[in-house]
């Protein structure tokens, strides 16, 4: 676009121009094309990657090293920009293929909270950074860093990371490969049966759908589902480890039919939607085909599906 102005002109063309100003009334200036007002933003990110100055670092006492991650996006025309969504980033010690590898490191950031995307911004490299100690149950001289971003714009990013550690860093094998989270340690865990039990009732569920349906990308809407519920609910599938024992052996878990029933009734009672993986789970339990499993992974996402109904009518 290019707006007319005298001394632009003048300083072109000389005498002449001064002749045509004083003649002739200036031409209306071109203001916007109709494109421009389409309302379609044109620079969300376009591509996501973890950045290649993340790396380890050692710490002056005892304490594990700190893995210090940047997370770019880039937008359409190829500059660093800022984004916003729900990202999740897992750490494994394997360097193949992680896509269905159970992590022995998880977090979690949700980048719509303003402050949070404010606090993790770091204005000279234009990425995000992340920094979080190395899981006490990596082994190994390399490990493998996932990030899995769900933005706002419906856009779904993955990318991974081969992380070396030097050998001063390495942290000892440990006797027991529990999750390690950003939080403070507590006495839960996430539970990996009960993430294998959705993995496979979200399976069930495309299925009904779709009857053909593979498996293939099934890990990714898992993750995804869990970091979207966990916006609401954090506990969600986090246990502790005599329930997580009970899982394993396939008893029934205390409390579980009294948390359906009850955040089946609030849901009821106001006539709140439900939603379609719930829905799938409820209609098998109020017919008797829920193994112990399924009816605690039940529990859970109903009583997650209640938590973030209440969070939106506060709202």
């Amino acid at each position: 676009m290019r707006l007319w102005t005298p001394i632009s002109v003048a300083s072109l063309v000389g005498g002449i121009a001064l002749v045509i100003v004083g003649c002739q009334s200036p031409p209306a200036p071109h203001v916007f094309d109709d494109a421009t007002t389409s309302g379609d933003w044109l620079l969300w990110p376009q591509s996501m990657r973890v950045h290649p100055l993340t790396r380890v670092i050692a710490q002056a006492n005892t304490e594990p090293p700190i893995v210090e991650m940047r997370v770019e996006f880039v937008d359409p025309i190829g500059h660093p920009i800022k984004s916003t969504g729900q990202m999740a980033i897992t750490y494994n010690d394997s360097t193949g293929s992680i896509r269905n590898v159970p992590p022995i490191g998880l977090w979690e950031t949700d980048l719509r909270d303003l402050e949070v995307n404010r606090s993790h911004w770091d204005d000279v490299t234009e990425t995000y950074l992340y920094r979080f100690p190395l899981p006490k149950t990596a082994t190994g001289k390399s490990g493998m860093l996932r990030v899995i971003m769900l933005q706002e714009d419906g856009q779904q990013f993955d990318d991974v990371f081969a992380l070396e550690i030097p050998d001063t860093m390495q942290p000892k094998a440990a006797t027991s490969k529990s999750i390690n989270r950003l939080s403070e340690p507590s006495a839960t865990t996430e539970s990996t049966v009960l993430r294998q039990e959705m993995r496979l009732a979200m399976l069930d569920l495309i299925r009904q759908k779709q009857p053909d349906a593979t498996t293939d990308g099934i890990s990714d809407q898992v993750e995804l589902a869990i970091v979207e519920i966990r916006s609401g609910a954090p506990d969600f599938l986090m246990v502790s480890a005599e329930t997580e024992e009970k899982l394993h052996s396939g008893s029934h878990i205390d409390g579980a039919d009294q948390r359906i029933a009850g955040a089946e009734a609030f849901l009821a009672e106001l006539e709140l939607p439900r939603t379609d993986l719930v829905q799938f789970l409820l209609d098998k339990y109020q017919a008797g085909n829920l193994s112990p499993k399924q009816t605690e992974l039940l529990a859970q996402l109903i009583v997650a599906n209640m938590q973030q109904v209440k969070a939106q009518l506060i709202e």
